[in-house]
């Protein structure tokens, strides 16, 4: 049962841990703008449709690849107050198995501003509020495992981080 809460969750993890780069409890110095550059790369070869396992596909040596380059910025504009803003491009690519299907463009945009509500101190955390946003991204959201579902959102965090010993 553990085993497979963990395998569940993995992917929530990751995905969280791929988008999430500029949105943490702790914000960056007043003045103080920070980039960080990433890149996912996904693939995979089954999936599940329902309770239908779809195995291999096509010819056995087929794949689904989607790969993310992504820039995610932040600015503390106060020692309280912070921006931040996460883009970049996407693609998913097949051979045969969806007909070639092939689909590029923007990814997700996310932006937001953050507010620190409470400073880490022995006991307590640090706590920040966010709200922010999601504008869609320029991909075919129709195309076979689309990179997104080609939807604006709102979005509201409530974030904690805190330290434990001298190495974080």
């Amino acid at each position: 049962m553990k085993t497979s809460l963990l395998l569940l969750g993995l992917p929530f993890f990751l995905a969280a841990s791929i988008q999430g780069l500029a949105q943490s409890a702790w914000l960056p110095t007043s003045g103080q703008l920070v980039a960080t550059p990433g890149f996912s790369f996904s693939t995979f070869d089954e999936f599940w449709v329902g309770e239908t396992k779809v195995s291999p596909l096509k010819n056995a040596d087929e794949s689904l690849n989607q790969y993310t380059g992504f820039v995610s910025l932040e600015y503390g504009i106060t020692e309280r107050l912070a921006t931040d803003l996460t883009f970049g491009y996407t693609g998913t690519s097949s051979t045969r198995t969806f007909g070639s299907a092939s689909d590029e463009g923007m990814a997700d945009t996310s932006f937001g501003v953050r507010y620190l509500l409470v400073e880490e101190t022995n006991v307590l955390p640090s706590t920040a509020l966010r709200l922010g946003g999601v504008i869609a991204g320029t991909y075919n959201e129709n195309t076979p495992f689309a990179a997104g579902d080609g939807a604006h959102a709102a979005e509201a965090s409530l974030m904690l981080g805190k330290s434990f010993g001298a190495s974080g």
